[in-house]
């Protein structure tokens, strides 16, 4: 048997997928949407969780989808796919992971009490399967998750990973690798009194992140905006500075 080798062409546009997780309250939702318009939105959580987000976007930009279980990503899939020249999406927002983890996983074990670990891994591959395919796909994706703290077994050092449901961080892990830039949301106190909402985009003192196109620095305030024009035409620009 023999292959022949097909060389592929840079794509004319850049997508950019991106990681964003941290504490509750520290930005990720309003962050998420502030990604090129229009922005679909799985919003996993309560209702009010989007409300100030959505508020920034008053305009229609941010379109809040209905969540009805594993159909619905199936929706969102087709969707994507059949956008023509006249695209309604152009990203798309999960947020957070943890929160789809357990209602799918209700879904696929009938809301039972103690579901199998057959159930808990098969709704592993379908997240990850989901994330893979909109990041495959000409549009943007934004990934919310809470963080996991979690002890490193070798070193002793307390690790803080994004949390996708389950005390296994491999899916988390799996998510990392798969964007373009990974960041880890705090607040951070200004010497005037404010607070800003910035990101980590480095892995230090147990956070995780990083930047594949090297072009958005160690810490960034939190307007994706602002980091999709600089990854698109780099450029030096002022970075947020963390205490």
């Amino acid at each position: 048997m023999t292959a022949t080798l097909q060389f592929t062409d840079q794509a004319e546009a850049t997508y950019i997928n991106v990681l964003l997780y941290g504490p509750p309250k520290t930005g990720k939702t309003t962050a998420a949407c502030s990604a090129p318009p229009g922005v679909l939105l799985l919003n996993m959580d309560l209702p009010n969780a989007s409300r100030f987000a959505r508020s920034r976007h008053p305009d229609g930009a941010v379109m809040e989808v209905a969540f009805e279980g594993m159909a619905t990503l199936i929706a969102v899939s087709n969707a994507i796919a059949q956008q023509g020249t006249d695209r309604m999406v152009e990203t798309v927002v999960i947020d957070p992971i943890g929160e789809l983890h357990r209602r799918l996983l209700e879904e696929a074990s009938n809301r039972a009490i103690r579901p199998t670990l057959n159930q808990y891994g098969d709704v592993g591959v379908h997240i990850e399967r989901f994330c893979r395919y909109l990041c495959e796909q000409p549009v943007n994706v934004v990934i919310c998750c809470h963080e996991s703290p979690m002890k490193d077994e070798t070193t002793g050092a307390l690790e803080r990973l994004p949390f996708t449901g389950t005390s296994n961080p491999a899916l988390g892990q799996k998510l990392m690798a798969m964007v373009d830039v990974v960041g880890y949301t705090g607040v951070v106190e200004q010497t005037d009194g404010s607070h800003s909402y910035v990101a980590q985009l480095i892995n230090d003192r147990g956070r995780r992140g990083g930047d594949r196109f090297d072009v958005l620095g160690d810490w960034r305030t939190l307007d994706l905006a602002q980091w999709f024009a600089l990854i698109h035409n780099p450029q030096p620009t002022p970075q947020a500075v963390a205490a």
